[in-house]
């Protein structure tokens, strides 16, 4: 296939939004490929977690990276999981563009980063970063009380891609940290959604946990006033 027959797809590919069900069902899917490379007597994460419906029509998935975290130990760090993030190459060109947290409410085992291209083909070609939206998704270490925790970024540029703070599906609206109003969004006992924007991007913190001991509010708030200006330098960066 071409270059033009591309970009003729592309074209006419609808415009929707990156709704909570389209979130749930990526995660959803982020499980299940990294269950599908675990042995058998491990694929225990979320299997009460039902498929959500619900397709990406306005962007492809393209990269996707799983990192272990190997230490047991919890050095001080800038970032959650900062030792993984810096050997993600993929993200290195966000340095100074996006912001991350630095706080998790649990111990992070694993991180999976994965990258959404919007736009047209030239865009995907080139790999700009202002077209392309970066999610991280951390894996708890606590067997077999199980969580995680997904941060979606998605520039203001792209605003038909999210609902205004206040016009999308919410319980509750949060004031937090600087006046800053964010969407608290309960489908389900285990899973959460807190959206806000910020710094010319529309955050969202997805959580899963079980039933019996979800991830509180009060928590994702701690983890929402964490965030911080994501910048490596040269020496950080792993190769």
């Amino acid at each position: 296939m071409n270059k033009d027959s591309i970009e003729r797809k592309l074209e006419t590919m609808p415009q929707t939004k990156l709704s909570h069900e389209k979130k749930d069902k990526m995660l959803q899917t982020i499980i299940q490929q990294r269950e599908s490379k675990q042995p058998q007597g491990k694929k225990n994460w979320f299997g009460w977690l039902a498929p959500i419906g619900g397709t990406i029509v306005v962007a492809m998935l393209v990269w996707i990276i799983v990192i272990p975290n190997f230490d047991t130990t919890t050095p001080q760090a800038e970032y959650v999981a900062e030792e993984e993030l810096a050997s993600i190459q993929k993200l290195w060109k966000f340095s100074g563009m996006i912001q991350l947290p630095t706080y998790a409410p649990f111990t992070v085992g694993e991180v999976y980063y994965q990258e959404l291209f919007v736009n047209g083909i030239d865009d995907i070609l080139e790999a700009k970063a202002e077209f392309l939206l970066p999610q991280i998704t951390y894996f708890s270490s606590d067997n077999p009380d199980n969580k995680l925790m997904t941060v979606y970024l998605t520039s203001t540029d792209h605003d038909h891609l999210y609902e205004d703070i206040g016009e999308g599906e919410y319980n509750e609206i949060v004031e937090f940290e600087n006046g800053l109003q964010a969407e608290y969004y309960t489908p389900s006992n285990e899973v959460s959604h807190f959206s806000w924007i910020e710094e010319g991007y529309h955050i969202t913190i997805t959580t899963l946990s079980p039933e019996d001991n979800p991830i509180s509010l009060e928590e994702i708030i701690k983890v929402a006033e964490s965030f911080k200006l994501y910048e490596i330098t040269d020496e950080e960066k792993k190769f």
